[in-house]
């Protein structure tokens, strides 16, 4: 009796080592697909929809003017969507202020596109309907010169003598505006008083970013100041800005401005104090890890 179940036993076993083996086997003689680029960018964009894409919110947002696109993305955009209209587009840095991707936002034969590229500008997905997660928004700095005159008007009735900190759009994923937000101190409280897209009084709040919380506001490279400008031009001759923006805690005081750039092949990020004093550095190239780069 012993001897017939260990017969059966060590058949089943011998089964069973022959169906693993057969699966392995063909699992492994099975043909390697062969994609292009086109196969490439429909996969892109399933696992776009399926937020495989999708940043973390620890990155810093900031926008990239067309004209500052990378050449490899102009490029790229220009040969795949022929005749493109450009929306908006910004960098995302990781918290250690290292961009780590752009994103585009584009419209081509009346479709919506969000275009997703890597540091280095090179095609990583694309998915229709703008920007991922369809609910996200754009936020584009608005000089107080620029500010609608519905707006002005509303603040110099309501906060006679008010400073104006910042103000910024924020714009849909089709890149139509949506409300505009302006954050000024009066009476030394920090207002952040929220508008329409034509400019009516939507509602306000105090020290709206509360706490050690910053707000960001591009800067032009034309705005950058002097100390900066030397900084970069003598440290990283040549080099090729990306992008800029000054960072003020909730009363409006500006802490720091942070300089994307790219020198040699290499994205660094620079820190400078309110005054334009180099801060510290971190780049994006090999062995990411803050390099403090030309002695410092």
């Amino acid at each position: 009796m012993k001897k017939q179940t260990v017969q059966k036993i060590t058949f089943c076993t011998a089964i069973i080592g022959m169906l693993s083996f057969q699966s392995c086997n063909t699992e492994s003689i099975a043909p390697t697909a062969v994609l292009d680029e086109t196969s490439t960018e429909t996969i892109s964009l399933a696992n776009a929809r399926a937020g495989q894409s999708g940043s973390t919110s620890s990155t810093i947002n900031v926008v990239v003017a067309q004209a500052n696109l990378l050449t490899a993305i102009s490029t790229y955009l220009n040969t795949k969507y022929a005749g493109y209209t450009f929306t908006n587009a910004y960098s995302e840095a990781n918290t250690s202020g290292v961009i780590v991707n752009y994103d585009v936002n584009i419209v081509h034969n009346s479709v919506a596109y969000h275009v997703v590229f890597d540091a280095v500008g090179a095609f990583v997905s694309v998915r229709t309907g703008g920007h991922k997660g369809g609910a996200g928004t754009t936020n584009v700095a608005v000089t107080q010169a620029n500010l609608l005159a519905a707006i002005s008007t509303y603040l110099t009735t309501n906060y006679a003598s008010y400073t104006f900190t910042n103000a910024y759009s924020e714009a849909n994923t089709s890149g139509v505006i949506v409300n505009y937000d302006v954050n000024i101190v009066h009476n030394s409280i920090a207002y952040h008083v929220v508008f329409d897209a034509a400019g009516t009084f939507v509602n306000v709040g105090t020290a709206k970013n509360g706490g050690n919380k910053t707000v960001n506001v591009a800067v032009i490279q034309a705005d950058l100041k002097s100390a900066i400008s030397t900084y970069l031009t003598t440290n990283y001759a040549g080099y090729t800005f990306v992008n800029a923006y000054s960072e003020a805690n909730t009363t409006g005081t500006i802490l720091n401005y942070d300089v994307n750039i790219i020198s040699n092949s290499i994205n660094y990020h620079v820190v400078f104090d309110a005054a334009g004093a180099f801060v510290r550095v971190s780049n994006g190239g090999k062995g990411n890890n803050g390099s403090k780069g030309k002695g410092h």
